[in-house]
């Protein structure tokens, strides 16, 4: 009677340890100091089930991650190889060799700001964190915009600031304006604040990506 909840213990520990199943707990029994024990198992248990189902998630993100990055830097290597191709092949006209010469542009700084974006995510991953310093949003978005696009403010929002990395706000408001511009048409930014808030907005006329 006395070695009994031990020989259960063991039993539910040798079960977890061949089948790797977190979710096994080790019957309590008695209330005393092996009963103690099983509780104090049950409980380290649980928490390494937890830790165990938030690696999980997390390697199920960088999986559908590295997945879709890749199919966005397949899109841009496509076209630069193509371009490559004719340019090697044909002897183009000086006005469709520049056109191509753009699109070739345009297509390795897409691919730097993926690079970019990747890097950022692995140092965050790495716990590394961006120096933060005052940022004014108008100033960086009139850097952003085109002398044809329009950045609508708000009187309240004329004068707003916030703490942040001025190089990935960059990057987000430029995604965002680029996104606009390819697939939408006419770009329109508006800025304006809410509550502790600063709200950006960008929109477009088109039909969406």
């Amino acid at each position: 009677r006395a070695l009994g909840p031990l020989r259960a213990a063991h039993a539910a520990a040798q079960d977890i340890a061949e089948s790797g199943d977190l979710a096994i707990r080790i019957p309590v029994g008695r209330p005393d100091e092996v009963g103690l024990l099983a509780r104090t198992m049950n409980s380290m248990l649980e928490r390494l089930q937890g830790a165990q189902a938030r690696l999980s998630r997390t390697l199920e993100q960088q999986r559908r991650f590295t997945a879709d990055a890749s199919h966005e830097l397949r899109t841009p290597l496509t076209a630069l190889r193509g371009d490559i191709d004719f340019l090697r092949d044909q002897d183009p006209p000086a006005e469709e060799r520049k056109t191509i010469l753009d699109e070739m542009t345009v297509a390795s700084e897409r691919m730097g700001r993926m690079a970019e974006g990747l890097l950022s995510l692995a140092r965050l991953d790495a716990g590394a964190h961006a120096e933060r310093s005052a940022v004014d949003i108008r100033e960086l978005l009139d850097q952003i915009l085109d002398e044809s696009e329009t950045l609508h403010i708000t009187a309240r929002a004329r004068n707003a600031a916030t703490q942040g990395d001025p190089d990935s706000l960059r990057s987000i408001f430029s995604n965002l304006v680029e996104n606009g511009r390819r697939y939408g048409g006419n770009v329109s930014v508006s800025m304006d604040t809410d509550d502790s808030e600063i709200v950006v907005r960008v929109s477009d006329d088109g039909p969406g990506i």
